[in-house]
């Protein structure tokens, strides 16, 4: 786990995503910090990004991720913007996440995988990157 964790930290590092110069290190992401695979309000899998929780739809085409405060009140309108680095097959691939009808919505070029490692990064209005990783998990249907 100690190598996923690094790689996806590098590559997040290396991603070049204009959101900020923001310096992640493997501590300073937020652990997942729920019961495992927690469901959100919308049915999709709760992860810990800083002080909030990102609940994350997987859909056929797209991932859908709402922020949402501890509580479950919807605080997307609080995102600008972000992104996800899956690690798929062993190599990190990065998902932009674009505010679309009310949600961050990231375009799925492919299936995922069941189970795949998953580090998010979520730009909020005050210009500050939170960030968490976690195992993302879906059924295919």
């Amino acid at each position: 786990m100690r190598i996923v964790r690094d790689l996806l930290t590098v590559a997040l590092m290396a991603g070049g995503l204009a959101l900020s110069a923001v310096t992640l290190s493997a501590p300073a992401l937020a652990q997942h910090s729920h019961g495992e695979h927690e469901k959100g309000p919308n049915g999709g899998q709760i992860f810990a990004v800083g002080p909030y929780d990102a609940e994350i739809v997987v859909q056929e085409e797209a991932l859908i991720v709402r922020l949402i405060e501890h509580g479950g009140k919807d605080l997307t309108e609080e995102a600008t913007g972000g992104d996800l680095v899956l690690l798929i097959g062993g190599k990190p691939t990065k998902i932009a996440l674009i505010m679309e009808n009310g949600a961050l919505v990231g375009k799925l070029d492919d299936h995922l995988p069941d189970e795949v490692d998953a580090v998010i990064r979520i730009k909020t209005k005050d210009g500050k990157v939170h960030a968490g990783k976690g195992e993302l998990e879906h059924e295919h249907h």
